[in-house]
Order: structure tokens, then C-alpha cells, then sequence
């Protein structure tokens, strides 16, 4: 019984996270298209360290 009801959560699951996917992908775009218009943004990330010392996105445990 539980193996009927696992498969379509997993596929729900999967569904969000692909439009989880998509919502930062617009996000992200949208955050370089802002800070290619501003000269601030565009100094901060124009220092390495900050991308560098920036710790990976994930989901949490």
C-alpha cells in the first residue's frame, strides 16, 4: 500500500522542485540584469573574495 501512494509523491515532489528550479533561474536573471545597471552591484561583484567566500546553496537536511 505504501508503494502505490510513495510514487506519486515522489513525482509531486519532483514537480516542485523543477519549479523551484525555474523560479531561481528567473530570479537570477533578473538579479544580473539589476546589477549590470548598477554601478555598485556591479563593483561588489567584481571582488573575488565575495564570490569565492560565499557558501553553496542547498536545501536543508
Amino acid at each position: 500500500m505504501a508503494g502505490r501512494r510513495m510514487h506519486p509523491l515522489l513525482i509531486e515532489i519532483r514537480e516542485e522542485w523543477l519549479d523551484l528550479d525555474r523560479r531561481v533561474e528567473a530570479l537570477d536573471r533578473e538579479f544580473v540584469e539589476l546589477a549590470r545597471d548598477d554601478a555598485v552591484a556591479r563593483r561588489l561583484t567584481s571582488i573575488p573574495v565575495l564570490v569565492f567566500s560565499m557558501p553553496p546553496l542547498s536545501p536543508p537536511l
